[in-house]
């Protein structure tokens, strides 16, 4: 699923943070930040991370979300089967 359709599946402020959220992303991978500091506050990071864990859950990945973060562990055995 395209970046453009998972932020189809929000709607209003949600989108926009979705589509900054990839663009965040896309721009991380070809650019050194290593003198940005930015203080959004609680309540931003909040939304944030929000529409970070909608995203995986609406295009149907949150295993992958749930394994990026740690509340899913893969077994040992699962990636030696898979080797």
């Amino acid at each position: 699923m395209s970046k453009d359709n998972i932020c189809e599946l929000f709607q209003g402020r949600d989108k926009l943070i979705c589509q900054s959220l990839f663009s965040w992303v896309n721009d991380g991978s070809h650019s050194i930040h290593d003198d940005l500091y930015i203080n959004h506050g609680e309540r931003t990071n909040e939304v944030y991370l929000r529409i970070f864990k909608d995203i995986f859950t609406k295009s149907k990945q949150i295993g992958h979300y749930e394994l990026m973060i740690g509340i899913t562990e893969v077994s040992p055995n699962l990636i030696d089967e898979q080797a």
